[in-house]
């Protein structure tokens, strides 16, 4: 038979029962009955630890950072600290790379495992201190991927009893292979079986025995989802005609054309300064370019959301004024968020004559 069984010595059953039922608080055993529970049994490996955590937090249902990050105090965790970055990309587009297998193994899998050993010992003993408390209690925890997870039983001593027979189980969405059965009687040695999806489909579980089951998760879990695919970062093109704000700066009145953006008229000697607004739906590194002419030297500033990304960009020369002499140039490495962008040029003078810009992928 393909199972576990729960063991602990009998003699000292009722002696550990003592010391973590009086560690275990309402709250947080009703905390993981709400969002459930991952495995973190001392048998399980750290890699398989750290698996199960991240079917556990790719099954939960969290909205946004605050709901998991909520989710975490209450089951002692803290902070769900797994690489989410707010200032580089949306809840839901860090779930979706999270979740992919490919994004995560780049990613996020060292921050995971290194995140999960760090509450393991406090994971493992809240949960088992609830599964300890007076009575017969139940529970599922996510095995190291989709398809498989655990369900677990144990009677402990309450009262004038110390076992509970089952005379009914179903189990909606999986196949379990193991003791639970109907006719078996749990004991407070606790009993573990090894249950494999249908599919994706939603499991559910039910347990009917000689004493009221209290369950220390949910009782199953919920139809896998399939999250979008995380977006791929692609090339960004801007013309420089295509200005959101501009002072000082028009398209072909002081230069000749066509399509270059350089000072407005009347040409005479002005600050110049220059900003686009534009999407990203793929954050991360990106490498700017920028194609344009002079016959001298008219360094321009840029910022990238507020931020200097290069105070002397398009310093050199090319060779003169006209589009036949435009170049480009690689202005610099640059964070593009997810979401609205703006890229500014400015000087305190005229504008070298611009044409395009471009930001180009780097990186993973």
């Amino acid at each position: 038979m393909n199972y576990l069984s729960l063991k602990f010595p009998i003699v000292s059953i009722t002696m550990i029962s003592a010391v973590f039922a009086n560690s275990a608080s309402a709250e947080g055993c009703e905390a993981f009955a709400k969002y459930g529970i991952y495995d973190s049994r001392k048998e399980t490996t750290d890699i398989d630890k750290a698996a199960s955590f991240r079917s556990w937090f790719c099954k939960s249902s969290f909205q946004t950072a605050g709901e998991a990050n909520s989710a975490g105090a209450d089951l002692g965790y803290g902070k769900l600290s797994l690489g989410y970055d707010e200032s580089k990309e949306n809840w839901s587009t860090f779930k979706s790379n999270y979740c992919s297998d490919k994004s995560y193994s780049e990613k996020y899998s060292e921050k995971t495992d290194l995140f999960v050993k760090s509450i393991n010992t406090t994971a493992s003993n809240n949960m088992l201190a609830c599964f300890l408390r007076n009575g017969l209690h139940a529970r599922v925890m996510p095995g190291a991927g989709d398809s498989v997870f655990y369900l677990q039983v144990r009677m402990n001593p309450s009262g004038l009893t110390n076992k509970a027979e089952v005379s009914n189980i179903s189990v909606s969405g999986a196949t379990c292979d193991g003791p639970i059965k109907t006719g078996y009687t749990i004991t407070p040695a606790g009993a573990e079986q090894l249950c494999t999806r249908t599919g994706k489909q939603a499991v559910d579980i039910a347990i009917t025995t000689t004493e009221y089951v209290t369950w220390d998760s949910p009782k199953g879990f919920k139809k896998i989802e399939d999250l979008p695919e995380p977006p791929k970062k692609k090339r960004i093109d801007i013309q420089a005609k295509d200005f959101t704000n501009g002072v000082n700066v028009a398209t072909d009145q002081c230069v000749v054309g066509p399509g270059t953006l350089a000072n407005a008229s009347p040409c005479s000697p002005a600050k110049n300064s220059v900003e686009y607004k534009f999407q990203v739906k793929a954050p991360g590194e990106y490498n700017l370019a920028i194609k344009y002419a002079a016959a001298t030297s008219r360094p321009v500033k840029i910022t990238i959301n507020g931020v200097i990304i290069n105070a002397n960009a398009l310093s050199e020369t090319t060779g003169g004024w006209l589009n036949s002499d435009m170049k480009w140039s690689d202005v610099a490495q640059v964070n593009l968020t997810e979401g609205t962008n703006i890229v500014r040029l400015e000087r305190e003078d005229v504008f070298p004559h611009l044409h395009d810009l471009r930001f180009e992928p780097t990186g993973n």
